[in-house]
């Protein structure tokens, strides 16, 4: 199985959450991960939140961010160019999803085959990428 994960779905393999079970589960499953090049920036911005608003302490954004470079090296990246992005601005338009949502819906989309799996905790983007014809895994709320 081909799983992508979105920021959604990475944070919690890093943090302790209550989707944590479910994705070590998805992530264990998959054969192959697969995210757009975008969850680099977006995950290193949710640990800096989490480390701003004190989640985090010194040490454990430390430990996160190297479990981090310790995963990203695990997951194939598909680049948000110019054909990606174009085609998150039209996803976006007539799904009204945010921009970085829209790069990873066009992303999932651009990917996705028969035993590809896209897995999130966004219900909106998880409907999204159902009527997109890709498969789902919904790690719960987010």
């Amino acid at each position: 199985m081909i799983g992508y994960f979105d920021t959604s779905a990475v944070i919690p393999l890093l943090l302790a959450e209550p989707a944590s079970v479910r994705c070590t589960k998805l992530w264990e499953e998959c054969d192959t991960k697969v995210s757009s090049t975008f969850l680099v920036a977006e995950a290193y911005a949710a640990l800096g939140q989490a480390h701003r608003m004190g989640r985090l302490g010194d040490g454990e954004y430390v430990r996160c961010s190297k479990a981090l470079r310790s995963r990203l090296r695990k997951v194939a990246m598909a680049s948000a160019d110019r054909v990606i992005c174009d085609r998150a601005g039209a996803i976006a338009a007539v799904y009204g999803l945010r921009g970085a949502d829209a790069v990873h819906a066009a992303s999932v989309e651009a990917v996705s085959g028969t035993d590809t799996v896209f897995i999130s905790g966004d219900r909106k983007l998880l409907e999204t990428a159902s009527k997109l014809g890709v498969r789902v895994a919904d790690i719960g709320d987010v």
